[in-house]
């Protein structure tokens, strides 16, 4: 088998698990509770970041997986540059939920909780196959500094939600903790920091590790 058709055989398995992992985190929501810190049911686990993060790399993933059913007929495994960006705000995005995870919340309630049943899948093992899937595996141009703005855009629209609905409307528990003191503007800043050196992390390693510069098509 060549390298391009191992790595979109590698691109393949990544993307079942994410999205095998994901449908039956939402089946499970649905059909009985879900776990550790997040034991909701129904349609309450929406207002998570970590199930819309996970849903959103799922299917910001379709574009690399279709590249990758291509290569294995063609044997030629590179992707477009919308592919990549696509791919690339998705695991931003779920990086941020494993940072979170393991800066903040997994200290503040316990690892228990964050790693117990599916979420060791959403907090962990996601985040991590979808950022060895678009640095390793998937090729194609490297993201460029304006793609930072697009990989920091999901988590800036759930913040504004997040304390809308906790400090504004209280609507919600402070289930993440943010508003902790009175102090919501230091977590969201806090925040949008992480997820911006995320995002400018993943770029390097996407430019270190065999992605090209703009130039390819």
């Amino acid at each position: 088998m060549t390298k391009a058709k191992t790595r979109a055989v590698l691109t393949l398995l990544s993307g079942a698990v994410l999205w095998l992992s994901t449908a039956w985190a939402l089946y499970t929501f649905f059909t009985r509770m879900g776990t550790g810190n997040m034991a909701v049911r129904g349609t309450l686990c929406f207002r998570y970041f970590t199930v819309d993060s996970n849903i959103l790399v799922c299917l910001l993933s379709l574009p690399g997986m279709a590249g990758a059913v291509r290569a294995l007929r063609s044997g030629e495994f590179t992707l477009s540059a919308g592919a990549v960006r696509a791919k690339f705000v998705g695991a931003a995005a779920v990086g941020l939920t494993f940072t979170v995870v393991m800066v903040f919340l997994g200290p503040l309630f316990g690892y228990g909780a964050m790693f117990r049943g599916l979420n060791l899948y959403l907090h962990l093992v996601n985040p991590l196959l979808a950022t060895a899937s678009l640095i390793f595996w998937e090729r194609g141009p490297a993201p460029e500094r304006r793609d930072l703005l697009w990989a920091a855009l999901p988590m800036v629209v759930y913040g504004l939600i997040y304390l809308t609905m906790v400090v504004v409307v209280k609507g919600w528990p402070d289930f993440y903790g943010f508003n902790i003191g009175g102090f919501w503007y230091i977590s969201y800043l806090a925040v949008l920091a992480a997820q911006m050196g995320i995002a400018a992390l993943l770029r390097l390693g996407c430019r270190a590790v065999g992605k090209k510069e703009t130039n390819i098509k």
